[in-house]
């Protein structure tokens, strides 16, 4: 008759030993370089307004913000001529308003003329824009 006999710790720590000291050591690290978390700006909240075309709202298209590294923010225009987008970083933004019911030359961030800057920390920033 055979038998397996089971290998055992012959060394036996206490259960969590192994883990306390690379905790403790990445905690320690992370205090030591200023913190464990991004540098990048903070979420600055919500913009929204409405978009207005010789008094009367633009009651289709989109708002895009477009930020310096390319990242592009979009929101819908709803039938009132309002739109809202949230979860803004920080930062200066070129604005387009993409709708049949706008000059073309709107649609282009760079000819629209539309800029809207967002200041860490702020609250809801209201911007309303009135298109000639």
């Amino acid at each position: 008759m055979k038998y397996q006999f089971l290998h055992t710790n012959r060394n036996p720590q206490p259960i969590g030993r192994s883990f306390r000291w690379p905790q403790t050591g990445l905690l320690l690290l992370c205090l030591l370089n200023g913190g464990c978390f991004s540098s990048e700006p903070a979420l600055s909240g919500v913009i929204g307004g409405t978009v207005v075309r010789s008094g009367q709202p633009v009651t289709a298209g989109r708002v895009e913000l477009h930020s310096s590294d390319a990242v592009v923010i979009v929101a819908e225009i709803d039938a009132n001529g309002s739109y809202s987008m949230d979860s803004i970083k920080a930062g200066n933004y070129h604005v387009a308003i993409v709708s049949e019911r706008v000059p073309e030359k709107f649609a282009d961030p760079q000819t629209s003329g539309l800029t809207i800057q967002m200041e860490a920390g702020t609250g809801p920033l209201i911007a309303d824009f009135e298109i000639p």
